[in-house]
């Protein structure tokens, strides 16, 4: 039987089972660790002053246990997609020459798709 279809007999059969535990009396299952993650996190970099994207930016995502971090540029449409993010707490980091720094903590909930739009100030090198 071919692996797809297994998969999606056990996707079928899933809530079956839940269902019979719960009339059992019996907890479910705690979620395992791939079930706790953000399937796709975008980040949209921009502009602060025109909301123009900024491609080429370096972003960074890790987590606050420090069990996950990846480092991404943007595309020219000044966006970058991370796939399988823990949730919980991450730090998002945006550098970018010519423009300030980001970061910024957040709480991340267990979901399908999360999108996260960042504005960068262009650096003020006039005189000081």
């Amino acid at each position: 039987m071919p692996v797809s279809t297994k998969r999606s007999i056990v996707l079928l059969l899933m809530p079956a089972v839940l269902l019979v535990q719960v009339a059992l009396g019996q907890e479910p299952p705690a979620p395992t660790k791939r079930e706790k993650l953000v399937k796709k996190l975008r980040i949209e970099v921009s502009a602060k002053d025109s909301g123009a994207p900024l491609g080429h930016a370096t972003v960074n995502v890790s987590s606050a246990d420090g069990e996950f971090e990846d480092t991404s540029p943007t595309g020219s449409d000044g966006s970058v997609t991370f796939s399988s993010v823990p949730s919980g707490k991450v730090r998002l980091r945006v550098r970018l020459t010519g423009w300030n720094d980001f970061g910024n903590d957040y709480d991340l909930a267990p979901q399908d798709k999360v999108t996260i739009p960042i504005h960068l100030q262009k650096k003020n090198n006039g005189p000081e």
